[in-house]
């Protein structure tokens, strides 16, 4: 088996067109959330999704204690506010708004769809987590097409 470059793993990855997502909590300090481009359906009985996240994200070691998450799936343009989630983790809700869902977890407003999910298991997977979660409601916004990341840009399906 041969080395692997990691720039080299992350071009040729760069190829594969990702759903970008925003997935929150609510913490003991309040509203967090992370961008997530590996969210995937798992099961449709029951219905399962799950996502990959770096071990090392702060906002993640904070996240993780909560067993009530938000998938935020950004729309075509909310490139904004995928930019506003990758600042230092205090800054991230600055200028965004949202609502509580059903479980008090923020959803963001605008997305093309959010779910609400229980996580059912997180495990290490190298250097990321593997979190799967149960969802517990969904919404979809009819019309809406959703922020792809692809070759280094945001992008849009039609």
């Amino acid at each position: 088996m041969q080395d692997i470059d990691p720039s080299d793993f992350r071009r040729v990855m760069g190829r594969i067109p990702t759903c970008v997502t925003v997935v929150t909590a609510q913490t003991d300090d309040g509203p967090a959330g992370i961008v997530i481009g590996s969210f995937v359906s798992v099961s449709l009985e029951p219905p399962l999704v799950a996502f990959f996240v770096g071990r090392t994200s702060r906002a993640w070691n904070a996240m993780q204690q909560s067993a009530q998450l938000c998938i935020n799936v950004l729309a075509e343009d909310q490139a904004d506010v995928c930019s506003a989630f990758m600042r230092e983790p205090e800054e991230r809700f600055g200028g965004i708004s949202w609502t509580g869902n059903e479980n008090g977890v923020p959803q963001l407003d605008g997305t093309a769809a959010s779910l609400a999910v229980h996580v059912v298991s997180i495990q290490e997977a190298g250097d990321h987590d593997y979190v799967l979660g149960r969802i517990e409601s969904l919404h979809d916004a009819s019309g809406l097409h959703p922020l792809v990341f692809h070759g280094g840009e945001f992008r849009t399906v039609r």
